[in-house]
């Protein structure tokens, strides 16, 4: 059993389990993310559709950014 410190004051299991759940989540926001693109798209049109797609890619990105280096910050 492995335990690393990955909070302020508690011991938190180190698990396989927690990277698994953060990507499914990040899948999870990603496919709703296209539903409400595809909303959008047959409401307002396809500039709209793809103004809100580019801004999502850049929110995907910088997440996982932040995401890599919170990882990377827990000692193995």
């Amino acid at each position: 059993m492995r335990y690393t410190v990955f909070g302020t004051s508690e011991f938190y299991k180190d698990s396989w389990t927690y990277r698994v759940v953060l990507a499914i989540f990040g899948l999870i926001i990603s496919f709703i993310h296209n539903i409400i693109i595809a909303k959008i798209y047959s409401i307002s049109g396809r500039r709209v559709a793809a103004v809100f797609a580019i801004f999502s890619i850049i929110l995907v990105l910088v997440g996982m950014i932040i995401i890599g280096t919170s990882i990377r910050e827990i000692p193995n």
